[in-house]
């Protein structure tokens, strides 16, 4: 119960750090947080299995990312081309991004900082941790539900930059509230998906290939549909002297 305690404080104090300072100490402070959960876990005697990272998992998880990232990829690169369904990309953070942001966010922010950090914490070393505590199903309930409260922080910026979620959930206090329970209840889903992942692969490469495409691609589907209408844009014609004037 001691490492449990304490992976929990890490995190806690991790979420803080990763939400309030700027974003120029996201990924350095996702590393270290990684690098010190990893240490707590070992020092409460978690071993390679217990963090999903046995030899002889890799392979097999590595191709489980793999297949996963195809899977959200073809999925995405269909709803895209959906008009009904492009208001659930409509994320100005990234519509309105230039092209070298968005490289480091797929190529650095999204895999070193938000994979990296919370698959190593809630689906290898707090599973991990919980497991030695309670039984796998009640150690997946409790690790998903620390995800979703995880991702309380985050809630109100995801409600003002998407337009489509921003008209769902309203405006004002009530408004802020839908999208807190609504993205809790939603990511904690996601992590009994991820832990399950873990559990059937045996590694944690497989949700964390799981995570990184549903991150990355979420983000490059908004970057190009950003891009499509401002091509879009402007190759329509300029209006005529004479519509301008009336």
């Amino acid at each position: 119960m001691l490492l449990l305690v304490g992976v929990i404080a890490v995190l806690v104090v991790t979420n803080l750090a990763t939400n309030l300072l700027p974003d120029r100490w996201y990924v350095p402070v996702c590393l270290a947080g990684t690098v010190v959960l990893v240490s707590v876990g070992v020092a409460g005697g978690l071993d390679r299995d217990d963090l999903g990272l046995a030899r002889g998992t890799l392979l097999p998880g590595l191709a489980w990312a793999l297949a996963l990232i195809l899977l959200v990829a073809g999925t995405y690169g269909v709803a895209a081309h959906v008009p009904r369904l492009e208001a659930a990309f409509a994320d100005r953070r990234f519509r309105e991004a230039p092209g070298s942001e968005i490289a480091w966010r797929l190529g650095v922010a999204i895999p070193l900082g938000t994979v990296l950090l919370e698959e190593t914490a809630f689906r290898g070393v707090l599973l991990g941790a919980a497991r030695d505590e309670m039984s796998t199903t009640w150690a997946v309930a409790t690790t998903a539900a620390l995800f979703g409260l995880w991702h309380v922080l985050p809630a109100g910026q995801m409600r003002s930059s998407n337009e489509t979620l921003g008209a769902v959930v309203g405006e004002g206090r009530r408004g802020h509230l839908l999208a807190v329970v609504g993205t809790v209840v939603f990511t904690a889903l996601g992590g009994v998906v991820f832990a399950l992942l873990l559990l059937w692969s045996g590694s944690i490469l497989a949700p964390m290939g799981l995570h990184w495409a549903l991150n990355g691609m979420g983000v490059a589907v908004a970057w190009w549909l950003g891009m499509r209408v401002s091509r879009e844009s402007d190759a329509q014609p300029a209006p005529r002297r004479d519509e301008r004037m009336s």
